[in-house]
């Protein structure tokens, strides 16, 4: 009799534990599904821009990166154009141990203000 309550306690332990670790990683990776969307919502200012005649050449956009790394400090790491005429040029700057993200208006090549809010939490969620 004891030794069948051991092993009722041990599997119900073990299967709770097992249970919250694969919701856990469910929870999550649905977030990361939905990341695009989310991060498009919470920088909804800092994503869109105001439509102006026509997108600066991809030289243009990347002598801009460039030379704001070098202000920086640091390297261009991705530069990810989006395919709505209204997105901002999303950039990825390797500075130290850590990673900025800007985001660059396409039509006048202008730095948009304000940060990349949720950015640090999805890369906490991936690791």
């Amino acid at each position: 009799m004891a030794k069948s309550r051991f092993w009722f306690q041990a599997h119900w332990l073990v299967g709770i534990t097992v249970g919250v670790l694969l919701a856990i990683m469910g929870f999550t990776g649905a977030m990361m599904s939905f990341q695009d969307p989310i991060l498009a919502a919470l920088n909804a200012d800092t994503r869109t821009v105001a439509v102006k005649g026509e997108r600066l050449a991809m030289p243009a956009l990347l002598e801009r990166t460039q030379a704001e790394a070098q202000r920086m400090n640091a390297r261009v790491r991705t530069v990810t154009v989006p395919g709505d005429a209204d997105g901002a040029v999303r950039v990825l700057f390797l500075s130290g141990p850590g990673e900025i993200v800007r985001y660059l208006n396409p039509y006048t090549g202008d730095w948009l203000s304000g940060g990349a809010r949720g950015e640090k939490f999805f890369e906490l969620i991936e690791e």
